[in-house]
């Protein structure tokens, strides 16, 4: 004979409100990230982001990737050549990954973390760096519109307002960044690394295709950096805004704009073009 089992209403009122309280609990701390930005994982945190440095001008802005990074267990991360000197913090920064909610790290080539952000509040993130300076870091699609608004009189014309409200729109709406046009960066160009540092080697991207969306590059025989005449140059592209140069043997070299005729690759080792 079964014996059935009875629940006092107390009881099953008490356990339906602990289980309410938890999930009321749980959907309020995935509010709270939502609401202030915070990545809850890595997929949340593939990006723009602003970095800044405490106390002084310094600020540039960084890419998240979601592809792999060359250095196993961490993902890709661009940034621009200028963030590198202004943050010489950032010279050995390789990669990122998101190894809890709400904290992002950037890493060394080695995985040894370089800078490790945690959420603060209002999405931002900041980190301590090895001289007890303070970095933040702000996903900047929450950045906050800081176009001065100006309020129109109630007395204005209606023609006035619109006008004004006109004006507001078009101060707030940024420049279109015009398209790089390969005819524009044909040329020749010194090899450089580091700090604009000369190699003595000379690559020529002409404007002449080669087929699979590039034009013909050449290396001139003269070049003596070994680490250059392994890569070999034959063709290159414009990619997503970057300048791409294509290995003999496959691989790719993606270069950022660093200035007027410069072209510079990501990484803890520099290497770019300068037009003669």
């Amino acid at each position: 004979m079964r014996r059935r089992v009875m629940l006092r209403p107390s009881i099953l009122s008490g356990t339906i409100i602990a289980g309410a309280v938890a999930l009321t609990g749980t959907l309020a701390l995935a509010a709270a990230a939502q609401t202030t930005g915070a990545p809850a994982s890595s997929a949340a945190a593939v990006g723009s982001w602003d970095i800044t440095l405490n106390d002084t001008e310094r600020k540039c802005r960084l890419t998240l990737r979601e592809d792999a990074a060359p250095s196993g267990g961490q993902l890709s991360i661009g940034l621009p050549p200028g963030c590198r000197r202004a943050m010489p913090v950032l010279m050995d920064v390789t990669g990122w990954n998101v190894p809890a909610s709400g904290k992002i790290v950037l890493n060394a080539a080695t995985g040894q973390p370089v800078l490790s952000f945690d959420s603060v509040k209002d999405g931002e993130l900041k980190a301590t760096g090895p001289e007890g300076e303070t970095y933040e870091l702000i996903n900047a699609a929450k950045v906050v519109d800081t176009v001065p608004r100006y309020n129109v009189a109630q007395s204005s014309a209606p023609g006035q307002a619109q006008q004004a409200q006109a004006q507001r729109t078009q101060a707030q709406r940024p420049a279109a960044a015009p398209a790089l046009r390969m005819s524009d960066i044909a040329g020749r160009y010194a090899v450089i690394r580091e700090s604009g540092r000369d190699t003595g080697c000379m690559v020529t991207l002409s404007e002449q295709g080669r087929g699979r969306g590039m034009n013909r590059a050449q290396l001139a025989p003269a070049c003596r950096d070994q680490g250059i005449v392994i890569f070999d140059p034959l063709g290159w592209s414009v990619e997503r805004g970057h300048v791409v140069l294509h290995a003999r043997k496959g691989h790719k070299l993606e270069l950022n704009a660093d200035g007027e005729g410069q072209w510079m690759k990501d990484g803890a080792k520099p290497l770019g073009l300068k037009r003669l």
